[in-house]
């Protein structure tokens, strides 16, 4: 009796220890599709800027450069917050492989 019940409880947290991977791997795609759009998103934005400059459209002052001002900043607190979410989340990783290396090693 009491090996299949340590046997069940081996199976509960092997499972256990299967699905955080998963959704490990899960978290970490979507992470890094959601950086790539941000990337993409800046260099075509970028980009785009740089079309202006050089066919002399950009103009307007002072409004327009308060307005690429506070874009600047919204794209670094942005880039800001997602290194604090990737920090965030390899500290997460590190925790899971630490409590699997105890289960492990029990």
């Amino acid at each position: 009796m009491r090996k299949e019940e340590e046997e069940g409880k081996e199976e509960k947290e092997e499972e256990e220890v299967e699905n955080e991977e998963e959704e490990e791997e899960e978290e970490e795609e979507e992470e890094e599709e959601g950086i790539s759009a941000n990337v993409l998103e800046f260099f075509l934005s970028s980009s785009n800027e740089e079309e202006e400059e050089e066919k002399g459209e950009k103009g307007g002052g002072e409004e327009e450069e308060e307005e690429e001002e506070e874009e600047e900043e919204e794209e670094e607190e942005e880039e800001e917050e997602e290194e604090e979410e990737v920090e965030a989340e390899e500290e997460e990783e590190e925790e899971n492989e630490r409590r699997l290396a105890s289960y492990w090693s029990v």
